[in-house]
């Protein structure tokens, strides 16, 4: 299970408007990581049991925490799937490293 201080640590990475990030329940809810449309309250938010998504101000959502990884990193799902398979310990920075070897290698 991801930690929520990972959690927060990584879509506060992406959203334009960290400040908003609170935890509400059972919920995170933060302004949108994805960054599509203007979104100054918080209208994203991931359930921390189940990892669903959605975004009310651009109607993006998912049903993993993979999906979202994807979503917001611009990758496929099984760039996504990779990522979150080969860090035992999923941080914002390993995710990151992740990425620019995939990159790298792409090219």
């Amino acid at each position: 299970m991801i930690s929520e201080k990972w959690l927060i640590d990584f879509i506060n990475q992406y959203t334009k408007y960290p400040n908003n990030t609170v935890i509400v329940g059972d919920e995170l809810r933060a302004s949108c990581p994805l960054n599509i449309h203007k979104d100054f309250r918080p209208s994203f938010a991931i359930n921390l049991k189940n990892y669903h998504w959605n975004c009310k101000g651009c109607s993006n959502a998912g049903l993993s925490l993979k999906s979202l990884i994807a979503k917001i990193l611009k990758i496929s799902w099984y760039e996504a799937q990779n990522i979150v398979e080969q860090n035992n310990v999923l941080t914002p920075s390993a995710v990151l490293n992740e990425i620019n070897n995939i990159t790298l290698d792409n090219k």
